[in-house]
């Protein structure tokens, strides 16, 4: 905005084009990065973050090279650690949850049946067949699970692969 002579204010349209030009650029940009946004955005921070590590090792007398593959092969090692740490404990605790779906289900039931009891709506749940169905169903149920902690699993994997692409990009440019 500019002032006039008389102090009004008149809107300079010049520089407004230019704002909003940057801002669809920048938006269609975001829009075409898709997918490799997180992980270039991760590899900047992770860049950034390891910098003054690598650079302290180039003056204590290591090559550039073999710094960022040290730095490098740090990261890949501590991320590994921490998802081997990880894994078994959440697919032990799917287990573990499976096993006490039934006995948590038959208390959710009770809670229901006491509080429409109390509401005076009356609820047909057996408990019996509820149980049974819980049990019946256990291993579609474990199935499920693990399917989809598989999927998880998976798309980890397939998630750092595109990580690691980004970050030797970052390294390289």
């Amino acid at each position: 905005m500019k002032f006039n002579a008389s102090g009004d204010k008149t809107w300079n349209f010049r520089g407004i084009i230019i704002v909003f030009s940057l801002l669809v650029i920048l938006v269609i940009g975001i829009y075409g990065l898709g997918d490799a946004l997180l992980p270039l955005c991760f590899s900047f921070c992770l860049a950034y973050l390891m910098f003054p590590v690598i650079k302290k090792m180039e003056s204590k007398g290591f090559g550039r090279n073999k710094a960022v593959i040290t730095v490098f092969a740090l990261v890949l090692i501590v991320a590994s650690t921490l998802m081997a740490l990880v894994i078994p404990g959440l697919v032990s605790d799917s287990v573990e949850f499976s096993k006490e779906l039934p006995s948590i289900a038959m208390q959710a039931t009770e809670k229901v049946e006491t509080l429409a009891s109390n509401l005076g709506i009356q609820l047909d749940l057996s408990k019996n067949n509820i149980q049974d169905y819980m049990e019946g169903h256990r291993s579609e149920l474990m199935g499920s699970i693990s399917g989809k902690a598989t999927l998880w699993v998976k798309s980890i994997f397939s998630g750092a692969v595109k990580w690691l692409i980004s970050i030797l990009n970052i390294f390289l440019i």
